[in-house]
């Protein structure tokens, strides 16, 4: 079973053969791409070498193990958790296996189409409740000789499935007559219901894409027309702003130049007022000296007590002025003494100094000598 050629091997009937557990071990290890095997009352293989099977041959579709004694829930278990493509499986006089391993098995093998359970008593209907839930594709199950499942169970699960009824020959169900036409026809049905979903879908989604369309469209209209007033407004507010500002700046204008105008006129009237003043004054000049002084001289003769204020001023001023040139004189003389008194004491100082270091070079002499 190691040739290369083996390895295409689908189809495989042991049937009656005195297989044991390393046959059936070393098919597993060559041929990996099994579909059918019967091991028909291969009475010596066990659990060890169908759970190999199990976990090689993992595109498994037909399987009998009727008659195979000493297999148990093990295998049923390995089968139905690396096997889920089973379709058939003959497990009649299997004796050892257990709800338990129906339970497991019908978990893991849910596309499970036919099934023989035949004189297997450890059996109850909690298998046939399993069954029901997971496999709901099984068209015929064999339930002759497992003393603890009754009829009405049969019945419940038939209720629970399609395309079955109760058999005549044996106990449990098989399909009915014309099933592929039927469940073609239901498959088409459902085809056409599944068809007709999708296009209502399609017409609600496209509905639904027309309707999102116009909402954006309204939305971008609102927001296009939002836009435009906002644009609107503030182009109002900019010009109502630059007319007030040409407003102000106009009348500016008008005050500045009336400014001007008044300025100048001033400056006009002004300027002749002083040019007639100064006209005037050069004419004159004489006379207001000889009128100041006739003034003055009569307002002396007539009053002595403005001659004696006068001539009081004149020498107040003359003591002041003298008063201010001896204070002047003692400033200067008391600079040039302070200057002078500076001068000494700097060249004391500096006298002093080189007298210093004329005795300590005397006296580093005098040391280096002795």
């Amino acid at each position: 079973f190691r040739s290369p050629r083996l390895k295409k091997l689908e189809l495989l009937d042991l049937s009656g053969c005195p297989v044991v557990d390393e046959g059936l071990i070393a098919i597993s290890i060559g041929c990996h791409n099994i579909l059918y095997l019967n091991l028909f009352n291969c009475i010596y293989i066990t659990d060890s070498s169908v759970c190999k099977i199990a976990e090689k041959c993992i595109r498994m579709k037909y399987f009998n193990l009727s008659g195979c004694t000493k297999i148990t829930n093990k295998s049923i278990i390995a089968i139905g958790k690396h096997c889920p493509d089973i379709v058939t499986i003959n497990l009649s006089r299997c004796n050892a296996i257990t709800d338990a391993g129906i339970i497991s098995f019908a978990k893991g093998c849910t596309k499970l189409q036919a099934m023989n359970l035949a004189g297997i008593h450890l059996l109850t209907e909690r298998s046939l409740l399993s069954l029901a839930e997971n496999c709901r594709g099984l068209l015929m199950l064999n339930l002759t000789g497992c003393q603890q499942i009754t009829t009405s169970g049969i019945a419940a699960m038939i209720a629970g499935l399609e395309y079955v009824e109760m058999a005549v020959t044996f106990v449990g169900f098989k399909p009915i007559d014309k099933h592929v036409e039927k469940k073609l026809a239901d498959q088409l049905k459902m085809i056409k219901q599944i068809a007709d979903d999708i296009r209502s879908n399609k017409r609600r989604l496209r509905q639904e894409q027309i309707e999102e369309m116009q909402i954006n469209r309204y939305l971008l209209e609102d927001s296009s027309a939002r836009c435009i007033q906002g644009s609107i407004y503030r182009y109002a507010c900019r010009m109502r702003f630059y007319n007030i500002y040409m407003s102000k700046l106009r009348q500016y204008s008008a005050e500045t130049i009336q400014r001007i105008l008044r300025g100048g006129m001033g400056r006009m009237i002004a300027r002749a007022k002083r040019e007639e003043l100064i006209a005037f004054q050069s004419k004159a000049k004489y006379a207001i000296v000889i009128q100041k002084f006739l003034r003055g001289l009569k307002a002396r003769k007539e009053n002595a007590k403005v001659a004696k204020a006068i001539r009081r001023f004149h020498l107040r001023k003359e003591n002041e002025i003298l008063n201010a040139s001896a204070i002047t004189i003692q400033s200067y003389c008391r600079r040039y003494l302070s200057i002078h008194q500076m001068k000494s004491y700097r060249e004391l100082t500096v006298r002093r100094k080189l007298a210093q270091d004329h005795a300590i070079r005397l006296i580093q002499r005098i040391g280096l000598i002795y």
